[in-house]
C-alpha cells in the first residue's frame, strides 16, 4: 500500500467520531420520530399544538451561555494538552455565565406564566419548560466539554440514553397524565441522562469563575452562536406565525413537517458538528482553498445527491403512515411534503457554515443570513394574512432556505474572490438532482389523484423517482463529481487487519 493510501490519525479519528456521533443521532431521531408520531395521536391537534410550541423554549433557551459555550469547545481542543489550570478557567466561567442567564430566562418565563392570561396547559408548560431548560443547560454545558475533548463515544451514549428514555417515558406518561406526562418525561429523561454524565467525565464546578474571562468568551464566542441563531430562528418562525395567526390546532398540524425536517437534517447536521471541531483543531496549517474544496465544495455536492434520497422515503412514506395511523392530521401530509423538500437547500448550507465557521466569519454570515430570516418572515406574513394554507407555508419557509443556502454560499465565494461563474455553475450542478426530485414528486401527485389504494400509489411513486434518479445518482459518482468514502472504510479495514 503507498504512503498516501495510509490513512492519518485526523482520518480515523474524523472518521469514528463522524459514525459514532451520527448513529447516535440517528437513532436520536428515530426514536424521536417514533415519539414524535405517537405523541399527536395521543393528544389530538390542539394539544400537539400547544406542545410544539412549548418545544421551542428549549431550543433558543440552549443560546443562554451568551457563546461562551461556543468559544469554550473551541478552548479545550486548543488547551486539552498544554494548560490544564487554564482549561479549568475556561469551563468554570462558561458555566456560571450558563446557570446565572438560564436562572434568569425561567425566572421570566415563570414570571410570564403567572400575570399572562394563558390556558391551563400553556401556564403550566411554561413553568415545566423553566425547570427543563435548567436541567438541559447543565446537560448540554457537560456535554460540549465531551466534545470539546473529542469524547464523541461519551456524547453519543449519553444521547441513545436520553432519548431511550424519553421514549419509554413519554409513550407511558402522555397515556396516564396526557400533555403533562410529556412534559414529565421530557424532563426526567434529561435529568436521568444528565447524571449519567456526570458519572463519566470530571464535574467542572463553578467555583472559579473570572469575569474578565467570561466578557473575552462571550466577545469570541457570540459571533459562533449568531449563526447558529438565525438559523434556528428560520427553522421555527414559521411554527411561531403558524400559531398567532391560525391557533394551536393548525400548529399542531402544521408541525410535523417539522419533525421530519428534522430527522432528514440529521446527517448533514452531525457531520458538521465533528468536522468543525477537527478543523479548528488540527487544520489550521492548510491552504484556505484546500479546506474550501474539502470541507465545503465536497460536502454541497454530497448532500445535494444524497440528500434527494431520504426525502423521497420521507414524502412517499409519509402519506402511508398518515392515512393508517394518524387520520386526524391528513392535512399535515402536503405541507410536510413540501417542506421536505425545500429543506433540500437547508442541509446545503450545512457545508457552507463549516467553511464560515473555519473562517471566523459568522458575525459578517449572521448579518448576511438575517436576510433569509426577514424573506422568510415577510412571505410568512403575506401567506397567513392572506390565507390559512398551510401548504402555502410550507412553500414560503421552503423559498427562505432557498435563500439561507444562496446568500451564505455567495458569502463565502466572494470573500474568496472566486469567480461568478464559478459560483453559478456549483449551484446549477446542485439543482439538477434537486429538478429529478420535483419532477418525480409532481408525478406523485397525479397518481396520488387518481384515488388508488395509497399503499398502491405510493410504492409506484418511489419507483418512479428511483427510475428517474439512480442513473443520475450513478452518472455523478462514476464521474467522479461525487466521492462516497468507501475508500477509507477499505483503508481502516487494511489497517486494522
Amino acid at each position: 500500500m503507498s504512503q498516501e493510501q495510509v490513512p492519518t490519525a485526523h482520518q480515523k479519528s474524523a472518521f469514528k467520531n463522524i459514525v459514532h456521533f451520527t448513529s447516535s443521532n440517528f437513532y436520536r431521531h428515530m426514536l424521536g420520530l417514533a415519539t414524535a408520531f405517537f405523541r399527536p395521536g395521543l393528544l389530538g391537534p390542539e394539544l400537539f399544538g400547544i406542545w410544539s410550541l412549548l418545544n421551542v423554549v428549549p431550543f433558543y433557551a440552549n443560546f443562554a451561555h451568551l457563546g461562551t459555550r461556543s468559544a469554550m469547545r473551541f478552548k479545550i481542543a486548543e488547551l486539552a494538552e498544554k494548560d490544564s489550570s487554564a482549561l479549568n478557567l475556561f469551563t468554570h466561567t462558561t458555566l456560571v455565565v450558563t446557570l446565572v442567564a438560564t436562572t434568569v430566562l425561567a425566572i421570566i418565563m415563570a414570571g410570564y406564566a403567572i400575570s399572562a392570561p394563558l390556558s391551563p396547559e400553556m401556564e403550566y408548560g411554561l413553568y415545566a419548560m423553566a425547570v427543563i431548560i435548567f436541567l438541559n443547560a447543565l446537560y448540554e454545558h457537560y456535554g460540549a466539554e465531551a466534545k470539546g475533548y473529542h469524547n464523541f463515544t461519551l456524547v453519543s451514549q449519553t444521547t441513545v440514553i436520553r432519548y431511550t428514555l424519553n421514549f419509554v417515558f413519554g409513550l407511558s406518561f402522555i397515556l396516564l397524565w396526557g400533555l403533562y406526562g410529556a412534559l414529565l418525561a421530557l424532563g426526567l429523561s434529561c435529568f436521568i441522562s444528565l447524571c449519567f454524565l456526570l458519572r463519566k467525565i470530571p464535574i467542572s464546578l463553578p467555583s472559579a469563575a473570572n469575569m474578565p474571562l467570561a466578557k473575552s468568551l462571550v466577545k469570541t464566542g457570540s459571533p459562533i452562536m449568531a449563526l447558529d441563531l438565525v438559523n434556528l430562528t428560520l427553522r421555527n418562525i414559521d411554527k411561531v406565525l403558524v400559531a398567532s395567526f391560525l391557533g394551536a390546532k393548525a400548529l399542531g398540524i402544521y408541525a410535523i413537517a417539522g419533525i421530519l425536517v428534522g430527522v432528514m437534517i440529521n446527517i448533514p447536521g452531525s457531520s458538521r458538528e465533528v468536522t468543525e471541531q477537527l478543523l479548528m483543531a488540527e487544520d489550521k496549517q492548510r491552504s484556505r482553498e484546500a479546506i474550501l474544496e474539502q470541507y465545503m465544495i465536497k460536502g454541497i455536492r454530497l448532500n445535494a445527491y444524497f440528500i434527494p434520497l431520504v426525502i423521497a422515503v420521507m414524502c412517499y412514506a409519509l402519506p402511508v403512515f398518515i392515512t393508517w395511523f394518524l387520520p386526524a392530521f391528513n392535512e399535515s401530509i402536503l405541507p410536510a411534503q413540501w417542506l421536505l423538500i425545500g429543506a433540500f437547500f437547508l442541509t446545503l448550507s450545512y457545508p457552507v457554515r463549516g467553511i464560515i465557521v473555519f473562517n471566523q466569519w459568522q458575525a459578517k454570515a449572521a448579518l448576511i443570513a438575517l436576510i433569509s430570516v426577514l424573506v422568510a418572515v415577510i412571505l410568512l406574513v403575506i401567506t397567513l394574512s392572506t390565507s390559512n394554507n398551510l401548504t402555502s407555508v410550507a412553500l414560503a419557509a421552503s423559498l427562505s432556505f432557498v435563500a439561507l443556502f444562496f446568500l451564505l454560499s455567495w458569502f463565502v465565494y466572494n470573500k474568496y474572490q472566486l469567480p461568478f461563474s464559478q459560483f453559478l455553475k456549483e449551484v446549477l450542478n446542485c439543482l439538477v438532482p434537486f429538478s429529478v426530485l420535483i419532477v418525480s414528486y409532481l408525478i406523485s401527485t397525479e397518481l396520488t389523484a387518481l384515488n388508488w389504494p395509497i399503499l398502491l400509489s405510493q410504492l409506484l411513486s418511489g419507483l418512479i423517482f428511483l427510475v428517474l434518479y439512480l442513473p443520475l445518482l450513478y452518472r455523478a459518482t462514476k464521474s467522479g463529481y461525487i466521492s462516497i468514502p468507501t475508500k477509507l472504510l477499505k483503508k481502516l479495514k487494511f489497517d486494522k487487519g
